[in-house]
């Protein structure tokens, strides 16, 4: 996680400045962690000195500084980070390789601004963790709020987990969450993000295939409703005119059969550009496994921008009678 600054500088001044800086936060970071690490110290002290040591290594962790190139008038630039191990130390407790704590730092918030992070998180410098590829396919939180609320239940099932997004906001409205993920790593964090949240008793999380998992519990668990967003094929769709369910692995068609199987409530989260002949062929499917033969479509906007689309299957959708399927 790491900011850069990019500041202009007189060729023929000494940047010392800079170095001056980099030696008052590498001192204050040496100091909470003494902090931290002293058990005679007040336990409300020693966290007060966590919190501010992971503030001080996110926004100080990457410094970048101009410096004079010989060869001509123009300048280059020399990258400076301090030492990630206090974030490391904040999140010892959770079995993410340092490698990838590592990486999660030197990669902060790579797609945007300042505010996105606290779009996908409102809790996100409460000590969230993302890996790169949460950056695009974690759903932002009040859109993740607003499907929960449509999904309140007893349980729910988020086939395609990720970093917690959807899986969290569940806990709020139903009775209990099993959230899947073929990632171990997603998983981690996952539980790290439910943890940051309170809510990780009332998630189970499991490392598998969502195809494995369906066909495992068909006919043997009660489902009320399945939450379906798996992988889109990466930022690339946007690039696309029209992206079509067989663009995903595993196929879009193949997902919703598996989970129909189980319960004909079910809440498929796509992007916004998606063949909507297809959402047509869901919906005779829907109806061919005894589900509704009509779907509801509900556009996401953000900064009034359609983002993406939620469809909503059986008791998801508003209003539902059962009595106008028979």
């Amino acid at each position: 996680m790491s900011t850069t600054t990019t500041t202009t500088t007189n060729t023929d001044i000494p940047t010392t400045a800079s170095t001056t800086t980099t030696t008052k936060i590498e001192a204050k970071i040496t100091k909470l962690n003494s902090i931290m690490n002293d058990q005679n110290i007040k336990l409300a002290k020693r966290k007060r000195a966590k919190k501010k040591l992971t503030a001080l290594t996110c926004k100080n962790n990457s410094k970048v500084e101009k410096t004079p190139n010989t060869n001509n008038n123009s300048t280059s630039t020399k990258e400076t980070k301090t030492s990630a191990a206090a974030v490391i130390k904040y999140v010892e407790e959770i079995p993410i390789p340092k490698s990838l704590i590592l990486k999660l730092i030197d990669d902060y918030d790579p797609t945007g601004g300042p505010k996105r992070k606290f779009r996908l998180f409102s809790k996100y410098d409460q000590g969230i963790l993302m890996d790169d590829e949460s950056w695009y396919s974690v759903t932002p939180e009040k859109i993740a709020k607003h499907i929960a609320e449509r999904c309140r239940c007893d349980f729910i099932i988020d086939g395609f987990g990720g970093a917690g997004g959807n899986s969290i906001q569940f806990a709020r409205t139903c009775g209990h969450v099993l959230a899947v993920d073929l990632d171990p790593t997603k998983v981690q964090l996952a539980i790290n993000n439910a943890n940051v949240y309170r809510c990780v008793e009332k998630i189970d999380f499991i490392n598998g295939n969502f195809m494995d998992v369906a066909r495992s519990i068909q006919g043997i668990t009660h489902v009320d409703v399945i939450f379906l967003s798996p992988p889109w094929g990466g930022p690339s769709y946007r690039d696309k005119s029209l992206t079509q369910l067989s663009d995903f692995t595993p196929d879009g068609f193949d997902i919703f059969r598996a989970a129909l199987k189980i319960t004909p409530n079910i809440v498929y989260y796509l992007p916004n550009n998606i063949d909507h002949l297809d959402l047509a062929k869901l919906t005779a499917m829907s109806r061919s496994y005894g589900g509704t033969d009509h779907c509801e479509v509900e556009e996401n906007y953000i900064n009034d921008f359609v983002k993406t689309i939620t469809v909503y299957f059986g008791n998801t959708i508003r209003n539902f009678n059962p009595s106008n399927e028979e």
